[in-house]
């Protein structure tokens, strides 16, 4: 690939994209903010694009991160459970003292639910390895 402008701008809005209000507002932060982006992330995932337009200018960008609600169109999230939905929507609160907490997170429902038991040996095994690295960050 060859670096342009464009691409280097492009990836800088996209990195915008996963960082949490306090960061873009140049606010002091916390751990909370990696809250932010697991709820971003997991957003990605299931509904297979960023919650923010990422063909904005990144000034378009700030603003949807700071000012207005993240978007939960339903179409995209008809298929999805309340709960999965719930998650996502506790992560991406633009005040992280209404953010979840890595403990709370790890307790969410969603990723509480009993499913096959392969399934639910593998999500356990990933809530195991996830809580291991937040203690071994000191989140």
């Amino acid at each position: 690939m060859q670096w342009t402008i464009w691409n280097i701008s492009k990836i800088s809005i996209i990195i915008q994209c996963y960082c949490a209000p306090e960061i873009v507002a140049h606010k002091p932060y916390d751990k909370q903010v990696d809250l932010w982006s697991v709820g971003i992330l997991t957003y990605l995932l299931l509904i297979g694009c960023l919650p923010f337009t990422v063909n904005s200018k990144e000034k378009d960008i700030i603003n949807q991160i700071l000012n207005e609600p993240t978007p939960y169109p339903i179409k995209q999230w008809k298929n999805f459970s309340f709960t999965a939905k719930s998650f996502v929507m506790s992560l991406l609160q633009k005040s992280p003292e209404k953010r979840l907490t890595v403990k709370d997170a790890l307790e969410h429902e969603w990723l509480n639910i009993k499913k096959d038991k392969e399934t639910d040996s593998n999500f356990k095994r990933t809530k195991s390895n996830f809580a291991i690295y937040c203690k071994l960050q000191d989140i």
